[in-house]
């Protein structure tokens, strides 16, 4: 009988399949009735049956299995349930469902036989998984596809889809330094080559003549060239992970010992004497204007006062909305290097202030 009402669950609709368990004589008897939802609940979860929500629902109220008199467990009922319901997202009458529910996830599409789905359903080698982490926005793909599937909640593998590939892929979920990790990776990749692209140019042009003023010969000028182009994309991406880390450092880190809590007080004056410093070198030791220099210091100045108001907005928890118009203002200061830089220090010296109060 388990076996009969589960193989009718899984060809008919919930409307069909309750009309037919209506008209099931033997779930009559109200003695036998929970003895065979028990058999038909132990035979969905030995087979794993693909069954969409609506109908393991109509099983569910049919058997009471969410009753609190049921002899089963809830944990037990929810988890095949969900067990159930991915086999039938991974199945071709769940396409549609399973891309509702991805694009809830990620704003983006999934194709029902996309790269991400079909490189789940068989093994692949690592070196592979890797190379495939680095085309973007592949990783996020993956961990959209896993939510949609709600595999976090047991983190157990869905039917149909191979273990490794879902551990490989769901580390990308549980520890966010992947994605920084394979970022580097890309940029430099792209650095590389943009290098070989620039060294190809420099066998091209060779010989090179000396940069004007003597500063480099020929063959130093086509080495400065090389790193120049290799080395630009990966030193400004690491530049702004730096940042973002330091601003994440001074928002979210409370000191726990006396110079690094000094130290974390401190940042914003001491961004501010590094851009003064740049200035001073830059007069020193440039005949006529400083560009490169003054360059330098307006973008140091800009993130000194980007950074001061940050935290001056989230020690007073400032809704970032409401302080918007106030910040365009204030970054519009940083035209002007010496109202920037009082404009930081002044900020600093707020939030100091209400640190010792």
């Amino acid at each position: 009988m388990a076996q009969r009402i589960a193989g009718q669950a899984a060809a008919l609709d919930a409307r069909e399949l309750d009309a037919w368990l209506q008209a099931l004589p033997e779930l009559w008897s109200l003695d036998d009735k929970p003895r065979i939802g028990v058999a038909v609940f132990s035979t969905i979860e030995m087979r794993e049956l693909r069954l969409a929500p609506s109908m393991f629902d109509c099983l569910s109220l049919c058997f009471g299995w969410d009753d609190l008199n049921s002899p089963l467990w809830q944990e037990d009922v929810e988890r095949v349930r969900r067990r159930c319901e991915q086999s039938w997202l991974l199945s071709p009458d769940g396409e549609q469902a399973l891309a509702r529910r991805y694009i809830a996830q990620t704003d983006g599409m999934l194709m029902p036989e996309g790269s991400v789905l079909r490189s789940m359903r068989q093994p692949r080698p690592r070196w592979r998984n890797r190379l495939t982490a680095l085309i973007p926005g592949r990783a996020s793909e993956a961990v959209g596809l896993l939510s949609a599937l709600e595999y976090w909640y047991t983190r157990q593998t869905p039917p149909g889809l191979d273990p490794d590939q879902v551990a490989f892929w769901a580390r990308f979920g549980t520890r966010p330094r992947l994605h920084t990790l394979y970022n580097g990776a890309r940029v430099c990749l792209a650095g590389l080559v943009l290098g070989l692209l620039c060294t190809w140019g420099v066998v091209s042009s060779w010989p090179l003549p000396p940069s004007e003023g003597g500063w480099f010969s020929g063959p130093q000028k086509a080495v400065v060239i090389i790193l120049g182009a290799t080395l630009f994309g990966p030193l400004l991406w690491a530049a702004g992970v730096s940042w973002r880390a330091l601003v994440h450092w001074q928002l979210a880190w409370q000191p726990n010992s006396p110079i690094l809590g000094w130290l974390w007080k401190l940042v914003v004056p001491l961004l501010v004497l590094i851009s003064m410093a740049v200035v001073w070198l830059g007069l020193r030791w440039t005949d006529g204007m400083p560009w490169g220099a003054l360059s330098v210091t307006w973008l140091i100045s800009a993130l000194t006062l980007h950074l001061a108001w940050a935290r001056r907005m989230h020690r007073q928890d400032t809704p970032s909305q409401d302080s918007a118009g106030d910040a365009l203002s204030l970054l519009g200061a940083t035209l002007l290097l010496v109202p920037a830089w009082g404009a930081a220090l002044l900020c600093w010296w707020m939030d100091l202030r209400d640190d010792r109060a």
